[in-house]
């Protein structure tokens, strides 16, 4: 007898099981059949613009003639100063290509009393970030500092535009980052350089 009751067990749980996909899919079907297709005979209508507030920019010119413009955001206890002197790669001599791009690049190599690496320590130290680029209209030196530790950092960024060194070990670290014989050969001809 128990085998007739398991029988009918599972066959009740098979029927209940078939009358719940029955009702899913019944219900999958109400859902699709109310959704309409996307009319697509026209654009969407644009909303609003959202409302764009920048904060003000505000223009000093220093002693020296050199122009400091400076926008407050108060929200994060950090500077970035951003130094851009006119005149970049595309600013190279002719047939002296790379010029500006190689300046950039010597400009945190060694500055003031630091060479490379006393440069990267003490940025490290501050937790700071110091950048130099050759860009294609201008040379930027970038910092990135908290607050707290501009008074330090704002001195090793300044020997890098005053005072570097373009130190000859360093020059010849880049050199040999060339990479290949022909490149080097091809740089040195055009800067009459000994290979």
């Amino acid at each position: 007898m128990s085998t007739r009751k398991d029988t009918k067990a599972t066959k009740g749980t098979k029927e209940r099981a078939a009358a719940y996909a029955v009702m899913a899919i019944a219900l999958g079907a109400a859902v699709l059949s109310a959704q309409q297709a996307p009319d697509r005979s026209h654009p969407p209508a644009v909303g609003p613009a959202p409302s764009l507030r920048l904060p003000a920019l505000e223009t000093r010119t220093l002693s020296n003639g050199l122009q400091v413009r400076i926008i407050g955001v108060h929200k994060v206890p950090t500077v970035h100063l951003e130094l851009a002197v006119k005149g970049g790669v595309a600013s190279d001599p002719q047939r002296k290509f790379g010029v500006a791009s190689l300046t950039a690049d010597m400009l945190d190599e060694g500055a003031g009393s630091r060479n490379a690496l006393e440069i990267a320590d003490a940025i490290d130290f501050l937790g700071a970030g110091l950048s130099t680029t050759g860009a294609p209209d201008a040379t930027y030196v970038e910092l990135h500092v908290p607050v707290a530790r501009l008074g330090d950092a704002l001195p090793i960024m300044a020997d890098l535009v005053a005072r570097p060194t373009f130190p000859d070990a360093e020059l010849t670290r880049q050199w040999e980052g060339l990479h290949g014989a022909d490149l080097r050969a091809a740089v040195a001809a055009t800067y009459r350089l000994g290979v």
